[in-house]
């Protein structure tokens, strides 16, 4: 059972990317799901609630959101008619291109707190005025669309992120190519295929052909945190999948998942989401229901 819903989506053969525009049910359920692209998306109207592991932010008309590979995030939509320009791609669809000194990478490997994020309502008007232009592109699919798609998505990254700084904690990795990704997407593979299950070190590190002293800094470097950070992240998206859509006690999901003990989930998740797996359960549903108000963080 794949416990995050992986999108499905087919990437234009030569070009690597797709794009669309979609507008969300309303009221509808908290979805989370995860992918082997990169994601932006743009609010065209109303408003989306965008989810990471401890962290929400509401997104309105012209707010931008940024999310890279087999990153577990969830979405709904938090007013009616909702909509949104949504483009994935591979990363070879924007190649080595820099953005001033930064890799365009820098921007989706800081933690979502970090990243770009629009602030001035000039910046704003821009980014929504870029996006209406997307979306005219994705309609009409004319011949070379991909190749607008390509410079849009750099004037959108370039507009947004043009005087963002990167966290000092992580200055080292924005300086991450398209090679250094490229060596550890096998590990990233590997944790994915385990649904939820723990990856060694060794195995990723062999997967990538690599020693595991080598695979370490490489893959921090690149990733913008540890290995074994990563492999945590995955498996906690992982069990609030499970708590948000069956009715699975914490027993069962951490036999499931290679979990030593049920206490052993409920403290691996309670120190990263913030609340313990019971009150998670309770707030998940929650918004499912019409009328209901979300808290601060989830």
């Amino acid at each position: 059972m794949d416990l995050v819903q992986v999108v499905q989506f087919e990437l234009d053969d030569g070009g690597g990317a797709d794009a669309s525009w979609v507008p969300y049910p309303y009221p509808g359920p908290l979805s989370w799901d995860m992918h082997q692209a990169f994601e932006v998306q743009v609010v065209l109207s109303g408003r989306v609630e965008r989810h990471f592991e401890g962290y929400l932010r509401t997104l309105g008309p012209g707010d931008i959101c940024l999310i890279p590979a087999w990153e577990p995030h969830g979405h709904r939509a938090v007013s009616p008619g909702a909509t949104a320009v949504r483009t994935f791609f591979l990363p070879g669809f924007l190649g080595d291109e820099m953005l001033g000194d930064l890799s365009w990478l820098s921007f989706f490997m800081a933690a979502p707190r970090e990243r770009p994020w629009v602030g001035a309502e000039e910046t704003r008007r821009q980014v929504l005025g870029m996006a209406e232009e997307l979306k005219q592109e994705i309609d009409e699919r004319d011949r070379g669309w991909l190749t607008s798609l390509r410079l849009g998505l750099l004037r959108l990254l370039w507009v947004t992120g043009r005087n963002w700084e990167p966290p000092a904690a992580g200055h080292a990795r924005h300086s991450a190519r398209l090679s250094d990704l490229a060596r550890v997407a096998p590990a990233l593979e590997l944790v994915h295929s385990r649904a939820g299950r723990s990856v060694s070190l060794a195995e990723a590190a062999a997967a990538c052909c690599l020693s595991a002293s080598r695979f370490s800094p490489v893959f921090r470097h690149t990733m913008g945190l540890s290995f074994g950070e990563f492999v945590l992240r995955q498996r906690g998206a992982r069990v609030a999948q499970l708590l948000l859509h069956s009715n699975a006690s914490l027993v069962a999901i951490a036999e499931e998942l290679g979990f030593v003990d049920a206490s052993h989930l409920h403290r691996v998740f309670a120190r990263r989401y913030g609340y313990t797996p019971a009150r998670y359960r309770k707030m998940a549903r929650s918004f499912h229901q019409p009328g209901t108000r979300p808290g601060n963080r989830i």
